[in-house]
């Protein structure tokens, strides 16, 4: 077992003599990192961050690191453990070996999950394993002895408790032996206990180092939100900030029937290894119908805003930040669904809808406090009492929900960098030049152009860093949103803009601005210069967006990005709380289904989860024989062993690519020859940005009566008539 060196009564012992408070001492000489005071950061987006703090007091090994040399990339903590694995007591497979009978039994259980077996096929492989063996082996004869040998050397399981849901049985239990869904619920605390020893100093020493920076973001921990939840934690307690995740996968053949898991990451480690799979906590999940989420919030709330006590320390857990894509926002906080006039959970805009055509929202009006959600709540409740067929609505609400006690909506509700800023508009948008629009101020690029896009995109070589390569333009109906996210970073200010700046130049600016913007906003670390300027350049964005992709253009997508510059400071950056983690542990518990049976398809993603927490711990706590330490590894490539933070693992050269893109193909004569933009550290962002004529119009300088503040000193010399709206 991992974890601290202190029995459980020699920690009551130091808290009885510091009065309960915790006083955490440094992690030993061998494992600390040294860093010189960082400086204020420096506003050059050509250039690495740095920070300004002092976390001397996180460590002061000198030998680790080069002197003078900041850390941009963030916190660099080598996570060793706090005690050696130990080698299991076990018995050997047979007098001719030595492989033991723990090795073979949590190896066959490690392939079997790894490669997504069914239980026959893993039985049928458990008897190909016994053909060669000696008559007088020790291998167990069946699946469920192999179980119960695991079983018998990690016993802290995750005790689950299936509950079986029916619409019309008293409470929602179901009594008539025809359920319609079932929630498994987990054991959070031995979940937790899991994490919590496997990364021990990291979760402690990480966010010391996010709080050491005076200025700018760089996680969760930099935002308004979760400064003021900290005052609710309790003395002497450590907090543990998550990051809740709902969203829900269709694995069988019926549409009827889906999988909705509550995932929880912890906020206390870095993005890199709280977003892998193994640290991603499943604290339960609904398969069945649509999720009755105030049948599945009773059963879960006790796990919120309260204590754990693991290993002799006092742990204090609340949500921080929720992501989901909108539906499921919207079905989990039960307010209003994409595509109403008040669907935006943020501000109180209110869209506008033509016949037989979508809505469109306009800028952001007054944004909703936390007062506001709950009296519109209460407010609606008392409005669908009445006993309407039609269900009312005040504001965004639809009514209470019992998920309102969990979190602090809309403070704590995020929006999300997966659905929302990679996958939103950029979609649209390409969906129109590739297949055309009604509306005939958009036309299809030619045929040429979309040869060269397509071979651009099919001979592009990217480094392994990236996971999911590009494919093919003509499937890009088909892209998943890391795709999304390396057409709109690297594509997009590359290629596409080179190809479409003489046939559609309103629309390869549209898409290079919006290019930069998500470049801004989902960096490591995001000075305040930064924000400032990612929200002069998303304001040009949305003003020129109905002249440039139509009037439809102006999606709820399109608008929630409106709030993306506001909500860094509230949330933090965007990278930070990210769907792609949650969507992937969707897809980890889906092949753990190779049943059709709703109940058997159930049963199968609760004992098979168990099976692999238990693997988890094993792996932590037991040495296993070299050889079936290479089987039970990770499948995933050796990016995943190290993690990335951006789609490219390379030097920053974004802004030099853009740079070279509006000189050659744009014909541009920059402002002045050094890196742009040029803004004094520490400066006005507003007043120190370049300022230009429009960047469309040259002359609109003289047809407005004044300079049109330009981000990135972009002059474009065509189409001197292309746009009636400047910038």
């Amino acid at each position: 077992m991992s974890g601290p060196h202190l029995e459980r009564n020699e920690a009551k012992e130091i808290l009885k003599r510091r009065h309960g408070e915790i006083l955490l001492q440094p992690p030993s000489q061998h494992r600390r990192m040294d860093s010189p005071p960082l400086p204020e950061p420096s506003y050059d987006p050509t250039e690495s961050a740095v920070f300004e703090g002092d976390i001397l007091s996180l460590a002061d090994d000198n030998a680790t690191r080069e002197p003078n040399i900041a850390q941009p990339s963030g916190f660099n903590l080598q996570n060793t453990r706090q005690r050696p694995r130990i080698k299991p007591k076990s018995d050997k497979l047979h007098r001719y070996t030595d492989v033991t009978v723990m090795d073979m039994c949590a190896g066959l259980l490690a392939f079997s999950r790894k490669f997504a077996m069914t239980d026959e096929a893993t039985a049928a492989l458990l008897e190909l394993i016994k053909i060669p063996l000696p008559d007088d082996h020790n291998m167990p004869k069946s699946m469920k002895a192999v179980e119960k040998v695991v079983d018998a050397t990690v016993k802290d399981g995750i005790r689950p408790i299936t509950y079986e849901y029916c619409e019309r049985c008293p409470f929602n239990r179901c009594a008539c032996d025809h359920p319609s869904a079932y929630f498994v619920k987990n054991d959070l605390e031995a979940l937790l206990k899991r994490l919590v020893r496997q990364n021990f100093h990291e979760m402690r020493e990480y966010p010391a180092y996010v709080a050491s920076m005076k200025s700018g973001y760089a996680d969760v921990q930099n935002g308004s939100a979760y400064k003021a939840r900290m005052k609710e934690v309790p003395p002497g307690h450590m907090a543990l900030p998550m990051n809740l995740f709902v969203d829900g996968g269709s694995f069988t053949n019926s549409t009827n029937t889906q999988t909705w898991p509550i995932c929880l990451s912890l906020l206390n480690l870095r993005p890199i290894h709280r977003q892998a799979a193994k640290n991603v906590i499943i604290l339960g999940f609904w398969h069945g119908p649509k999720p009755d989420w105030n049948f599945i919030a009773e059963l879960i709330n006790d796990y919120f805003n309260r204590s754990f006590n693991i290993d002799g320390f006092y742990y204090y857990l609340f949500i921080a930040v929720l992501t989901a894509d909108m539906p499921g926002r919207a079905a989990f906080l039960n307010t209003m669904n994409p595509g109403a006039l008040e669907a935006c959970l943020f501000c109180d805009v209110k869209g506008v809808k033509d016949a037989g055509k979508g809505v469109r929202y306009g800028v952001v009006k007054n944004l909703r406090t936390e007062d506001d959600f709950v009296q519109n709540s209460i407010a609606a409740d008392l409005l669908n009492s009445r006993g309407r067929k039609k269900m009312e609505h005040v504001g965004c609400n639809k009514g209470t929900s019992k998920v309102h006690t969990i979190l602090k909506s809309p403070t704590e509700v995020a929006v999300d960098n997966m659905h929302t800023i990679d996958e939103g508009t950029p979609r649209d948008d390409l969906e129109k030049l590739v297949d055309g629009h009604k509306e005939s101020l958009i036309t299809k690029i030619t045929p040429e152009q979309l040869e060269e896009l397509a071979e651009s995109f099919s001979t592009t070589q990217w480094p392994y860093e990236v996971d999911r390569k590009l494919r093919d333009l003509s499937e890009h109906k088909r892209w998943k949103a890391s795709e999304w996210s390396l057409f709109i970073t690297a594509m997009t200010p590359s290629i596409v803009v080179a190809v479409l700046k003489d046939s559609h130049p309103q629309q390869a600016l549209s898409m290079l601005m919006f290019s930069a913007f998500v470049h801004l906003v989902s960096a490591q670390f995001i000075p305040e210069e930064n924000i400032t300027i990612a929200q002069i350049i998303i304001d040009h964005w949305r003003q020129i967006r109905t002249k440039t992709w139509g009037m439809y253009s102006l999606t709820l997508k399109s608008h929630e990005v409106l709030h993306i510059p506001h909500k860094i400071t509230v949330n933090g950056p965007p990278r930070a709380y990210s769907g792609f983690s949650g969507e992937n542990v969707v897809g980890v518990l889906g092949r753990l289904i190779t049943s059709k049976s709703k109940k058997n398809a159930a049963i199968q993603m609760r004992d098979r989860y168990c099976i692999d927490h238990k693997l988890q711990v094993f792996q932590a706590d037991y040495q296993l024989h070299p050889k079936l330490e290479k089987v039970m590894k990770s499948r995933n490539r050796r990016v995943k062993d190290t993690g990335f933070d951006s789609p490219l693992l390379t030097d920053d050269t974004y802004f030099h690519i853009i740079r070279l893109v509006i000189i050659n193909a744009f014909h541009v004569a920059p402002k002045n020859s050094s890196n742009i933009p040029s803004v004094t550290p520490g400066g006005d962002a507003k007043k120190n940005a370049p300022k230009t004529v429009c960047a469309i119009n040259p002359g609109l300088i003289n047809n407005c009566g004044k300079k049109v503040q330009v981000p990135y000193g972009i002059i474009w010399n065509r189409n001197p008539h292309a746009c009636s709206e400047g910038l």
